[in-house]
């Protein structure tokens, strides 16, 4: 027989539960140990189990008297393969339990997931290990190389000014001047005790005391004994500082370089500006100096190859007043035909989005001159009296289609304009309308 011939036989008889026991169970656990810190002498009952994956098993124990839970295992370890079989360990809240189980029998199983079973461990399979004090270490904290270990009953004894209570197993260390053995005998002489500091008393129990602000604390001067110990220096203050610089010098010196840099790149964008600003300033003196400051007007004609030729109109007042009534233009032609007809007639103003048409097929005799005008009757979404305003810094102007007859095709003529207010004003070059051959 094998070392595990054994554990192979177990699966036979569901060793280490009572029977009955189901065939799963008795594939799957051939033995047990429980151990337990707590010291419970119940039996202990197989309830469920989860199989995951061949070495995660998570398993639900109950006591065997109650439904109370005795162990809801963590997911397992493994921690011996033997082959055929290995041992699973799930450890929680100081309990331990390790089941040796069948290979084949997992990883049949895995997935698979049963509770509400019933199968009980046997006595043997359960140990109880509740914890005890076997030694006690004493250190000295005045002499910390001076250790002592006692491995038999220690008694707890209450000192100088100390008290000892028991409350429900616990003892309770209270300081009380004069208890236990009463007051700590002094070995002071008479005389040596510090009267004043700088001229400071203490208070009534011979105390002073140092306050400390900001990064200062005023501790016992402390002496190394090693990584883990100090030593205090008797009636002695050591006054600390525990601040640090927030940042190192190559941050110090790395913040001050940056902010060079931004000067230097602000400062050449201030000299940039001031340059734009200078040349704006140059630029706009020279306009403000060919700004006409009374008002002016353009007339402009533009031959059309057809019957009829455009002219344009346009009236501004840059002065800082209103010019109220609307002065009416009047267009004069060097030329002047038997019979001007306007076809059609705009009108338009800053004071209004659109251009309003006001005229059309309108006949003028010829020899007179022809008189544009502004249309009469209200036009939509305006206010008339706002309307028929030249405001300051506005303009005005008309859109007029005329037909000239009588004139041949060739001649060449100039257009002046005459209105109230404005400096007469005249196309800047001569132009020829386009008339349809005869």
């Amino acid at each position: 027989m094998t070392q595990l011939d054994w554990t192979y036989s177990n699966i036979h008889v569901a060793y280490p539960f009572y029977p009955p026991v189901s065939a799963t169970v008795k594939a799957l656990v051939a033995d047990a140990l429980i151990v337990d810190p707590t010291n419970v002498n119940e039996q202990i009952k197989l309830n469920g189990f989860t199989i995951n994956a061949e070495d995660d098993i998570t398993w639900d124990l109950l006591y065997a008297t109650s439904s109370d839970d005795f162990f809801d295992s963590a997911p397992t370890t493994q921690i011996v393969d033997f082959g055929e079989w290995y041992i699973l360990e799930s450890a929680l809240d100081g309990k331990t339990i390790r089941l040796l189980v069948s290979t084949e029998a997992i990883g049949t199983l895995v997935g698979y997931s049963i509770t509400g079973m019933s199968a009980t461990f046997i006595a043997r399979v359960h140990q109880n290990s509740a914890g005890y004090i076997t030694s006690i270490e004493f250190r000295d904290e005045l002499n910390p190389l001076s250790t002592a270990v006692f491995t038999e009953p220690v008694i707890i004894k209450a000192g100088y000014n100390v008290t000892l209570v028991e409350n429900n197993n616990e003892i309770e260390l209270t300081v009380e001047p004069g208890t236990g053995e009463g007051k700590y005998p002094s070995e002071c002489t008479e005389g040596s005790n510090l009267l004043s500091i700088n001229g400071v008393a203490p208070d009534d129990s011979g105390n002073f005391y140092l306050g400390t602000g900001d990064c200062y604390n005023a501790l016992q001067q402390l002496t190394r004994i090693n990584d883990t110990f100090f030593t205090c220096t008797a009636y002695s203050l050591e006054m600390l500082n525990f601040c640090i610089a927030c940042c190192s010098c190559e941050d110090y010196s790395n913040v001050y370089q940056a902010l060079q840099n931004l000067y230097d790149r602000a400062k050449r964008a201030q000299e940039e500006l001031e340059a734009v600003k200078e040349k704006y300033d140059e630029k706009r003196g020279e306009m403000e100096e060919r700004m006409p400051q009374d008002p002016f007007g353009i007339v402009q004609v533009i031959p059309k190859p057809s019957l009829y030729t455009s002219v344009l109109i346009l009236l501004y007042n840059p002065t800082g007043e209103d010019i109220d009534p609307i002065p009416v233009p009047t267009i004069t032609f060097s030329q002047i035909p038997k019979k001007v007809l306007v076809k059609s007639a705009y009108w338009f103003s800053s004071q209004v989005g659109m251009p309003w048409k006001f005229k059309e097929n309108m006949a003028a005799q010829a020899g007179i001159a022809v008189s544009f005008w502004v249309p009469s009757g209200a036009i939509p979404d305006t206010d008339p009296e706002e309307t028929y305003v030249l405001r300051a810094g506005g303009f005005m102007g008309w859109a007029v289609d005329v037909q000239f007859s009588s004139v041949l095709d060739g001649v060449a003529m100039t257009a002046s304009v005459a209105a109230t207010g404005f400096a007469n004003f005249e196309t800047e070059d001569d132009f020829t309308p386009f008339l349809e051959p005869a």
